[in-house]
């Protein structure tokens, strides 16, 4: 979990909010952090968007050739959902993402993405607005667990989620700074938009009087 977000979750918790109401006013105050992922969990709290959620992972589990689960235990799928944020170790977190790392590979990004995204929806709406098939397709695209974890698996697939979502913004900026327009493309960046980002780094750098090799 980010700084940002546990701060937000030990001043919450303070004040006895039963988890859902405390996890609403979190994203609720992160409102004034303008990031791609702040505004589609802020958008969460007026609607879970579940079946746009269904589409896109209908979409993974096609193209990466998942399987759905025969059965589901839906009452361990919310005692992890419900997992008291500010309890979270970062450092344990990321521990176990680091001894992880061969499993965790089998994740493509959009597979990570989807997870996060569903989870969050999960959690922050009461569990009578979702069907049980919703849970099994959030169970189908996670898979098999690794043993023995004394945490939520989801927590650790969110950190391996930010980890490359770092890695690849140090890799468009060092491209970008390089002026290697083919490198950011194949970063999967639009040519325009590849040519913007490096007219944006140039002009950070000549800012700060930094070279740009």
């Amino acid at each position: 979990m980010s700084s940002i977000l546990r701060e937000v979750f030990g001043e919450y918790l303070k004040h006895r909010l039963d988890p859902m109401s405390a996890r609403r006013e979190a994203v609720g105050s992160l409102s004034k952090h303008d990031t791609p992922d702040v505004r589609r969990l802020v958008a969460k709290l007026d609607d879970p968007g579940i079946n746009a959620l269904m589409y896109k992972a209908d979409e993974v589990m096609s193209t990466e050739s998942l399987t759905m689960v025969s059965s589901v235990d839906a009452e361990l799928v919310w005692e992890e959902l419900g997992y008291d944020l500010g309890r979270a170790d970062d450092a344990e977190i990321r521990l176990w993402r680091s001894e992880l790392e061969g499993f965790l590979s089998q994740y493509s990004g959009g597979r990570l993405d989807i997870l996060w995204d569903l989870s969050w929806s999960l959690c922050l709406w009461p569990q009578n607005r979702f069907k049980l098939v919703h849970l099994a397709v959030y169970t189908s695209l996670m898979g098999d667990k690794p043993d023995s974890l004394n945490c939520p698996y989801q927590f650790i697939l969110t950190s391996e989620r930010k980890r490359r979502i770092k890695q690849r913004e140090r890799r468009i900026y060092a491209a970008a700074k390089r002026g290697d327009l083919v490198a950011l493309v194949q970063l999967g960046l639009g040519q325009d938009i590849a040519e913007r980002a490096v007219r944006k780094v140039r002009g950070l750098l000549e800012a700060s009087d930094e070279p740009a090799i």
